[in-house]
């Protein structure tokens, strides 16, 4: 009888194997299981961490960028330049858009090519 195992630790009777030839061996195995699992789960803080702040920070920014453009060309239209006041709120506005609407693709990958980028 053939027995089939997959996963992260060995089958049982592998463990008592090692066990018994090396005893506490297979309380090695486990600890080290535990402390690959631990730092695993500490990238994936970090990384999430790293994430909320990037977005934070782009939002912040490009709302600082958006309030700007938008300020900027509304104040040189009433000073009377009407045409460059005219040409910033296109490019504010035309730039907010673009980089919404990749954000937007970016965020739901296609599954024509048949990969899950999630996984």
């Amino acid at each position: 009888m053939e027995i089939f195992h997959s996963g992260p630790l060995p089958h049982p009777e592998i463990l008592c194997r090692y066990e018994e030839t090396l005893p506490g061996s297979a309380e090695r195995v486990f600890r080290q299981f535990e402390i690959e699992a631990e730092h695993r789960r500490s990238l994936e803080v970090q990384v999430i961490r790293a994430d909320v702040f990037s977005q934070l920070w782009g939002s912040i920014g490009g709302s600082l960028i958006g309030l700007l453009g938008v300020g900027g060309g509304i104040w040189l239209a009433h000073e009377g330049k009407d045409l460059a006041g005219l040409a910033t709120l296109v490019a504010t506005l035309g730039g907010l858009i673009t980089v919404f609407l990749y954000q937007s693709n970016d965020n739901h990958p296609s599954d024509s090519d048949g990969s899950n980028e999630s996984d």
